[in-house]
């Protein structure tokens, strides 16, 4: 007989500390049909990429208050694309055991 109910699901954590992208928490769920999930900030991107290329940036917690080189801070933001994304999923799927 199949009852109609509600189970806890427990998610399975790692966090790490990339050199590219910095601080990010990868998810991933232990039922079946639900997938991993990467969390992360962008500003943590941005701040890794200016400081490699030495702009001067005035940070706030979460966002920027002023920069020398707004044009390419600009740029560098847009350089955190899906593939960027991706290839750090997999770089923290690699890490995990897998059946």
């Amino acid at each position: 007989m199949l009852v109609r109910s509600t189970a806890l699901v427990p998610p399975y954590y790692g966090s790490g500390l990339d050199a590219d992208c910095g601080p990010c928490c990868l998810q991933v769920c232990s039922y079946c049909p639900d997938t991993a999930k990467l969390c992360r900030k962008g500003h943590e991107y941005l701040q890794r990429q200016w400081a490699t290329e030495g702009i001067a940036v005035a940070a706030l917690d979460t966002g920027i208050r002023s920069c020398d080189d707004p044009a390419r801070l600009h740029a560098l933001a847009d350089t955190l694309a899906a593939a960027r994304i991706e290839a750090l999923v997999r770089k923290g799927l690699a890490l995990l055991p897998h059946p």
